[in-house]
Protein backbone atom coordinates (compact mmCIF):
# COMPACT_ATOMS: atom_id res chain seq x y z
CA UNK A 1 0.00 0.00 0.00
CA UNK A 2 1.76 3.73 -0.89
CA UNK A 3 2.19 6.29 2.10
CA UNK A 4 0.43 9.05 2.26
CA UNK A 5 2.28 12.48 1.75
CA UNK A 6 0.88 14.42 4.21
CA UNK A 7 2.71 17.64 3.20
CA UNK A 8 1.79 17.56 -0.36
CA UNK A 9 -1.51 16.33 0.29
CA UNK A 10 -2.94 18.94 2.57
CA UNK A 11 -5.79 20.73 1.57
CA UNK A 12 -6.25 24.59 1.99
CA UNK A 13 -6.45 25.19 5.53
CA UNK A 14 -3.96 22.35 6.50
CA UNK A 15 -6.76 19.45 6.46
CA UNK A 16 -5.20 16.16 5.40
CA UNK A 17 -7.90 14.55 3.37
CA UNK A 18 -8.31 10.87 4.10
CA UNK A 19 -9.84 8.22 2.59
CA UNK A 20 -11.49 4.80 3.79
CA UNK A 21 -8.92 2.44 3.20
CA UNK A 22 -6.99 5.30 5.61
CA UNK A 23 -9.17 4.68 8.33
CA UNK A 24 -8.87 0.86 7.65
CA UNK A 25 -5.41 1.18 7.77
CA UNK A 26 -5.15 3.23 11.11
CA UNK A 27 -7.69 0.84 12.79
CA UNK A 28 -6.09 -2.10 11.65
CA UNK A 29 -2.72 -0.42 13.26
CA UNK A 30 -4.13 0.95 16.32
CA UNK A 31 -7.00 -1.28 17.08
CA UNK A 32 -5.82 -4.39 16.66
CA UNK A 33 -3.92 -4.87 20.03
CA UNK A 34 -7.71 -4.40 21.93
CA UNK A 35 -9.78 -5.93 19.43
CA UNK A 36 -7.14 -9.19 20.11
CA UNK A 37 -7.40 -8.65 24.35
CA UNK A 38 -10.80 -8.19 24.08
CA UNK A 39 -11.11 -11.42 22.25
CA UNK A 40 -8.93 -13.04 24.74
CA UNK A 41 -11.02 -12.60 27.45
CA UNK A 42 -14.07 -12.86 25.87
CA UNK A 43 -13.06 -16.85 25.34
CA UNK A 44 -12.29 -16.27 28.70
CA UNK A 45 -15.57 -15.75 30.40
CA UNK A 46 -17.25 -18.22 28.04
CA UNK A 47 -15.65 -20.53 29.18
CA UNK A 48 -15.79 -20.03 32.61
CA UNK A 49 -19.86 -19.34 31.94
CA UNK A 50 -20.18 -22.32 30.09
CA UNK A 51 -17.99 -24.68 32.87
CA UNK A 52 -20.26 -23.46 35.57
CA UNK A 53 -23.32 -23.89 33.38
CA UNK A 54 -22.40 -27.47 31.94
CA UNK A 55 -21.69 -28.61 35.91
CA UNK A 56 -24.91 -27.46 37.01
CA UNK A 57 -26.76 -29.70 33.72
CA UNK A 58 -24.78 -32.54 34.98
CA UNK A 59 -25.40 -32.29 39.29
CA UNK A 60 -29.03 -32.03 38.09
CA UNK A 61 -29.05 -34.92 35.64
CA UNK A 62 -27.54 -36.92 38.38
CA UNK A 63 -29.69 -36.41 40.79
CA UNK A 64 -32.65 -37.29 38.52
CA UNK A 65 -30.92 -40.10 37.99
CA UNK A 66 -30.72 -41.04 41.39
CA UNK A 67 -34.32 -39.81 41.83
CA UNK A 68 -35.52 -42.61 39.34
CA UNK A 69 -33.63 -45.68 40.64
CA UNK A 70 -35.16 -44.54 44.00
CA UNK A 71 -38.77 -44.77 42.67
CA UNK A 72 -38.03 -47.87 40.94
CA UNK A 73 -36.40 -49.37 44.32
CA UNK A 74 -39.06 -48.26 46.18
CA UNK A 75 -41.76 -49.95 44.17
CA UNK A 76 -39.84 -53.42 43.12
CA UNK A 77 -39.30 -53.56 46.84
CA UNK A 78 -42.98 -53.17 47.55
CA UNK A 79 -43.67 -55.97 45.12
CA UNK A 80 -45.32 -54.03 42.32
CA UNK A 81 -45.02 -54.63 38.38
CA UNK A 82 -43.22 -52.13 36.62
CA UNK A 83 -43.65 -52.34 32.83
CA UNK A 84 -40.45 -51.55 30.25
CA UNK A 85 -42.55 -48.22 29.61
CA UNK A 86 -43.40 -47.17 32.79
CA UNK A 87 -39.17 -48.18 34.14
CA UNK A 88 -38.33 -45.93 30.68
CA UNK A 89 -40.54 -42.88 31.95
CA UNK A 90 -39.52 -42.69 35.42
CA UNK A 91 -35.47 -43.70 34.15
CA UNK A 92 -35.72 -40.52 31.35
CA UNK A 93 -37.40 -38.21 33.52
CA UNK A 94 -35.53 -34.77 34.30
CA UNK A 95 -38.00 -32.77 36.10
CA UNK A 96 -36.95 -32.81 39.44
CA UNK A 97 -40.10 -31.45 41.04
CA UNK A 98 -42.63 -34.44 39.20
CA UNK A 99 -39.31 -37.36 40.21
CA UNK A 100 -39.96 -35.97 44.12
CA UNK A 101 -43.61 -36.49 43.26
CA UNK A 102 -43.41 -39.99 41.99
CA UNK A 103 -41.31 -40.91 45.33
CA UNK A 104 -43.67 -39.76 47.74
CA UNK A 105 -46.64 -41.47 45.55
CA UNK A 106 -44.63 -44.90 45.09
CA UNK A 107 -44.45 -45.27 48.46
CA UNK A 108 -48.64 -45.71 48.88
CA UNK A 109 -48.94 -46.80 45.35
CA UNK A 110 -50.56 -50.11 44.84
CA UNK A 111 -49.92 -49.76 40.81
CA UNK A 112 -46.75 -47.94 38.82
CA UNK A 113 -49.98 -46.24 36.84
CA UNK A 114 -50.79 -44.09 40.46
CA UNK A 115 -47.61 -42.48 39.77
CA UNK A 116 -48.80 -40.69 36.81
CA UNK A 117 -52.22 -40.18 37.98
Amino acid sequence: MPSIDHESARAPGGVVPVTTRDYERIAGEYLSHWVDKGRVEGLAVGLAEGRVRGLAEGETKGVAKGEAKAILAVLRTRGIAISSESEDRISQCTDLGLLDLWIRKAVTATSVDELFD
